[in-house]
């Protein structure tokens, strides 16, 4: 009951204060490329009650993670090609993406890629991007970059891979190979914080951003970022309702008072650029449930 006192206290606040009158920021979810539920065949075969929950949740974007950032060096080879987590696949998320658009949802593939190669961006080429080219709706196509594809993370492959290509100049190939390969998706970068300096081609090439929201004050402080980037297309904040069950040596999640601020910051921030912040996403469909977090399925439930 607690939880609901808050959230609906909040609300009035928000409706009482200066933002009276105006309409809250739009909300996406990101689908969290280990989450199950909604990839097994027979969920997606009857994909109902996924789409439901999704409606109950407020959403009107929602971002498919096809797979995971690699977690250290040695994960990457030179001849590696692009792989999917978990149970998707080109079929499986081509059908998912489909009921989510005829459901009235709007849709991004995030992909994280792995190794700065002509063979990697070809499979990037003959794999996911062909699940956007062929949606009958745009499908956004979002790179979320961090150490991955960092000219210091590539060179951990040593001086037998001679196929690798400079950071940046991969990032201008895959801009161009994206909007050439499914030229009604808009492309997004995701990013945190702490690299948003390593990918400039990207920075400079995209539509919008997702730049990962994940500590206390991060919405001010990357907003100041992107200022002095100059950087004026839309941003979509990505907002981290996680507060338990993070890795070895990962910092603590955002508290319930802190998440409820940045949703303030983002709703602030929309109030005096209405254009340029559309809405806030939430990290993650897996990561909103009670083994993760104390209040993100309660919040996003409550339609706050």
């Amino acid at each position: 009951m607690r939880g609901i006192f808050y959230f609906l206290l909040t609300c009035v606040l928000l409706t009482s204060s200066s933002y009276a009158g105006t309409l809250p920021p739009d909300r996406g979810i990101y689908w969290d490329y280990s989450w199950n539920y909604g990839l097994d065949g027979a969920s997606l075969d009857n994909p109902d009650a996924a789409l439901a929950d999704l409606k109950a949740m407020g959403v009107k974007r929602v971002h498919i993670w096809l797979n995971d950032q690699p977690r250290t060096q040695r994960d990457i080879r030179c001849d590696q090609t692009f792989a999917y987590s978990s149970d998707w696949n080109r079929e499986r998320a081509g059908k998912f993406v489909a009921a989510l658009q005829s459901a009235g949802f709007h849709v991004a593939l995030t992909i994280s890629p792995w190794v700065t190669t002509q063979t990697y961006l070809d499979s990037l080429a003959h794999g996911p991007l062909l699940i956007a080219r062929d949606a009958k709706k745009p499908v956004d196509i979002e790179y979320d970059m961090e150490a991955n594809w960092t000219d210091g993370f590539q060179k951990a492959l040593g001086k037998s891979c001679k196929s690798l290509i400079n950071s940046q100049q991969a990032e201008a190939k895959l801009v161009a190979m994206t909007r050439e390969i499914s030229p009604r998706s808009q492309l997004g970068l995701s990013v945190a914080e702490t690299y948003l300096n390593s990918h400039g081609a990207l920075l400079k090439g995209s539509d919008w951003i997702s730049p990962q929201a994940y500590r206390a004050g991060s919405v001010s402080d990357i907003w100041s970022a992107l200022q002095a980037h100059h950087y004026e297309r839309p941003v979509w904040f990505a907002i981290s309702a996680q507060t338990k069950g993070f890795d070895k040596g990962e910092g603590p999640g955002l508290t319930r008072a802190q998440f409820a601020a940045e949703i303030s910051a983002v709703a602030s921030l929309q109030h005096k650029h209405t254009r340029q912040v559309p809405g806030y996403l939430i990290w993650g469909r897996r990561e909103i449930n009670s083994q993760f977090s104390d209040y993100g399925s309660d919040y996003l439930h409550g339609n706050q």
